[in-house]
């Protein structure tokens, strides 16, 4: 066979425009062209502008460690470290101890509800409230057979839930610790060693019911006795592994599920009243799933904030939360992997147990809480801060950010290519970042480091909607013509800081066939 040796006159062209999420699912010849292979503490927003994760403010550091934080009122937090009890304000910034909580272990599952204005929280042994109002704590007593067995509280349709084995026990209507076993109980099916895992309110008068390998529906209500609640199978094989990952986002629910080992969504059928749970949506991240240490799993934790739905969950063998997903409802795409690492040892953390306050109409403040002991609060994208602030309030401590783009291959499937160019363009940015130059998906060929800061103002972009008056743009040309033939060509960039990318194009020659007879 006989080809043209030199490179053809017609240049091709590919790029990425934006990178709006991470698909790690399909090989990087195949992904997207708005997804990248891989990405480090970034996160796309509608806008078209992919950038480092919001910064932290750290808060309150623990004595030793951390084990969970309840939200019990306007700006008030009720935490704990093992037996340690405090009331953290956040609006006057002030923590305080409080005496007379139970006397629990290090690493204990404690999950609760707000009933008013009355905490009942539970570890999976006897029921304990905490109320406000008296700053005090007392053990709630329960009829048997759930005296010493009350998992997941739940306040739903003025009435709270709590569950044993397969079944869920039901208190009074606006009577927390008013119960009837006989009259106010539902049992899923007769097998009680398959237990309930967790559960939520949903929709309308809709409970969602979980075991660790199935979805149960509930229809409730108000005007309903206990007795006649409905009870519907969702789903036979998939359920949820841990009560704390069970999230409303928009019009569904996202959980975890060990037995589908994914991110599922429990969710209605557009055109019909069907609700059940279908593919996964956490596909496109098959591979940080596949490093999630499953014997931990019951340890992963969730919150809904803005449109972000944020696990973290322990892989690569931690026995802690040490990564978190962050999936963004707007884009319907998975951002990669964040992580916690205020001490800069390289040890990541993601978090133990988060709250939210919704009662400041001027935001929503989102606590994390993590094993090493600190108490922090999110920013908001829009702040800008791509950095944690340390307790002083003044101490930077930088975020290191990563993005590996996704293959270029230029639509070529039968001939290698001959890179020649790449253009890659930053916006609103200040901080120096490292760029990789990846063929053939292995093979590293040139990097550089360059600043992203040199802001000024050139051809207008079509259809951009930025001022660029205000907000100029960096363009970065590399020239690639040096690094020789290959089938197919990637970017990574790595830097510390503000670096936000907005878009990357490349160039290339068609060059020789990939095998010549």
């Amino acid at each position: 066979m006989e080809y043209n040796q030199n490179l053809d006159d017609q240049i091709l062209a590919d790029g990425s425009m934006p990178i709006s999420g991470v698909d790690n699912a399909l090989p990087p010849s195949s992904i997207d062209q708005s997804l990248a292979a891989d990405a480090i503490n970034r996160l796309a927003e509608p806008d078209s502008v992919n950038r480092p994760r919001p910064g932290l403010r750290q808060r309150v550091r623990t004595p030793v460690s951390f084990d969970s934080i309840h939200h019990v009122g306007v700006g008030k937090f009720l935490w704990n470290d093992a037996s340690n009890w405090f009331l953290y304000d956040s609006r006057a910034v002030a923590n305080n101890a409080v005496t007379g909580g139970p006397a629990w272990a290090h690493g204990d599952q404690i999950y609760s509800a707000l009933c008013d204005q009355v905490l009942y929280f539970s570890r999976g042994g006897v029921l304990w409230k905490y109320t406000p109002a008296s700053n005090t704590f007392a053990q709630v007593t329960t009829p048997a057979p759930f005296a010493s067995v009350c998992k997941y509280p739940t306040w739903a349709f003025a009435r709270l839930i709590v569950a044993m084995a397969n079944n869920l026990y039901v208190s009074n209507i606006l009577s927390p610790e008013v119960w009837n076993p006989v009259l106010q109980s539902v049992t899923l099916d007769p097998v009680a060693s398959d237990e309930i895992t967790g559960m939520v309110i949903w929709q309308r008068q809709t409970l969602a019911v979980f075991r660790n390998g199935s979805t149960w529906i509930i229809e409730t209500g108000p005007n309903l006795d206990v007795v006649d609640w409905e009870i519907n199978r969702a789903s036979a094989t998939v359920g949820c592994c841990s009560h704390g990952t069970i999230v409303q986002c928009g019009v569904d629910v996202f959980f975890l599920s060990e037995t589908g080992r994914g991110v599922y969504a429990l969710s209605q059928v557009p055109t019909s009243d069907q609700m059940g749970v279908w593919k996964p949506i956490s596909q496109p991240i098959k591979r940080y799933i596949d490093r999630i240490n499953w014997a931990q799993a019951d340890q992963a934790r969730a919150t809904y904030w803005r449109d972000l739905y944020i696990l973290s969950v322990p892989i690569d063998d931690s026995t802690f939360n040490n990564a978190i997903l962050a999936y963004s409802v707007t884009l319907n795409a998975w951002q990669g992997i964040w992580t916690f690492d205020f001490d800069g040892d390289g040890v990541g953390y993601g978090f133990r147990d988060s709250a939210r306050d919704r009662t400041n109409v001027a935001e929503t403040l989102l606590l994390y809480g993590t094993v090493d002991g600190w108490i922090s609060e999110q920013t908001y994208p829009i702040d800008r801060q791509y950095w944690d602030l340390a307790v002083d309030s003044v101490t930077r401590l930088p975020i290191k950010s990563r993005v590996r783009t996704r293959s270029f291959t230029f639509s070529e499937t039968n001939n290698q290519i001959q890179p020649h160019t790449a253009r890659i363009q930053f916006l609103e940015s200040n901080d120096p970042v490292d760029v990789t130059v990846i063929s053939d998906r292995t093979i590293k060929l040139r990097k550089v480091n360059t600043p992203t800061g040199q802001q000024g103002l050139s051809l207008p972009i079509p259809g951009f909607t930025f001022s660029l008056t205000e907000q100029g743009y960096y363009n970065l040309p590399m020239s690639l013509s040096n690094i020789g033939i290959c089938s197919e060509i990637q970017i990574e960039l790595e830097g510390t800081g503000n670096w936000s990318l907005f878009q990357l194009k490349l160039t290339a020659f068609e060059a020789e066939p990939l095998t010549v007879r």
